[in-house]
């Protein structure tokens, strides 16, 4: 059995994850030669348990560690597998039907996940939309995204800004903030950014928020597999666009 104080040296990457199926993302300081310290590994309550069973006890070849399950849903859902890129069609299509963008990700995810949860959730989504308000703020369908994760992850009891529950279910925002960003090709989140230019509700831009809505609820449905155990059925992940939806270019009308 490796002792914990001598494993806190020089782990590479390498070493660690040739035997395990943990991803480097969720110990981004581990590929540095240096002493891992405690505070850096231990980020999340959630990895806690498992990241002790990695480091201080014995690794040996063809042992593979699995984690199943990261966090506890504070609902009850059904589901046991689920199909992302399914979810992303339909939350385009409940959008095209006639949802605003946060209201399809809270439908379709509801849906998916067969959580048991009133309809009338979906409605807390209704006034996100457009930016908050048609403020242009946060983009509508990453809102949503993010209140679908509250809906299985968040607290109900004033415990701090230290506890691990809420620290863990902002780290699964960002993560779904970052990513949309990056997905949507035009590294932006803001509403008011990413519609500019266009005819609100109308042609290009009216497309674009059918796919943004399909982005934000499928990557929320690939999270929450990943966090509650669910099996993701998809062999690929969910993509983001190749090229952003562009404005119509208007000609100069002749004087």
């Amino acid at each position: 059995m490796r002792s914990e104080k001598n494993t806190h040296h020089c782990l590479s990457s390498k070493l660690l994850f040739r035997e395990t199926e943990v991803s480097v993302k969720h110990f981004p300081f581990i590929d540095r030669k240096e002493p891992i310290r405690r505070e850096n590994f231990f980020y999340l309550e959630s990895e806690r348990n498992f990241a002790k069973e990695i480091l201080f006890s014995e690794i040996r070849p063809g042992k593979t560690l699995k984690k199943e399950k990261n966090m506890e849903s504070i609902v009850t859902y059904h589901a046991t597998k689920v199909s992302p890129q399914e979810v992303q069609r339909k939350a385009e299509e409940q959008y095209a039907g006639g949802y605003f963008c946060c209201e399809a990700v809270m439908s379709v995810i509801r849906d998916a996940f067969q959580a048991d949860v009133p309809e009338s959730v979906i409605a807390m989504s209704s006034g996100m939309s457009i930016g908050a308000g048609r403020s242009g703020c946060m983009c509508g369908a990453l809102n949503g995204g993010i209140l679908a994760l509250g809906m299985f992850f968040g607290r109900t009891t004033p415990d701090g800004p230290k506890d691990p529950k809420v620290n863990a279910l902002m780290a699964l925002s960002k993560e779904l903030h970052d990513w949309f960003r990056e997905a949507n090709a035009k590294h932006a989140a803001c509403c008011r950014v990413l519609t500019r230019g266009f005819e609100m509700a109308e042609g290009e831009h009216k497309k674009q928020c059918i796919a943004f809505t399909g982005l934000c609820a499928g990557k929320v449905a690939e999270i929450l597999c990943r966090e509650l155990g669910v099996k993701n059925v998809d062999s690929e992940p969910i993509k983001g666009l190749d090229a952003p939806f562009l404005p119509p270019v208007h000609e100069a009308k002749a004087v």
